[in-house]
């Protein structure tokens, strides 16, 4: 079973949500700004993957964002998430706040199901 921890990146929150290959599902975990915490969680959940959404335009802040995971001893993919935070907010109204987190999900979900596809 592989362990995936899906993450919507942003400057001042980073949302985060959670998945298996055993279920075949993500979930919303919740939003931080701390990378200290990223780092446990992915130690104390045993996490193999991180899947990132890559941003569009080029920003050294999420380089380095990358850079750090990359030193986690965790496999680190980038996917697409253009429009998955507008997505996010039209979702669910009593989510507020949690955009950065239902985001990361959908990401995450997306990139599960690509690899179920296979």
């Amino acid at each position: 079973m592989t362990k995936y921890l899906g993450i919507d990146w942003g400057e001042k929150k980073i949302g985060l949500a959670l998945g298996s290959s055993e279920t075949g599902l993500a979930v919303v975990h919740g939003v931080t700004d701390d990378t200290g915490y990223i780092k446990e969680l992915c130690k104390d959940d045993d996490i193999d993957v991180v899947v990132v959404g890559e941003l569009r335009d080029k920003n050294k802040n999420f380089d380095e964002f990358v850079d750090f995971l990359n030193t986690l001893g965790v496999r680190v993919e980038l996917a697409d998430e253009r429009l998955t935070t507008k997505m996010a907010g039209n979702l669910d109204k009593s989510l507020k706040g949690k955009d950065d987190a239902v985001a990361a999900q959908i990401i995450l979900q997306d990139f599960i199901d690509a690899k179920l596809r296979k």
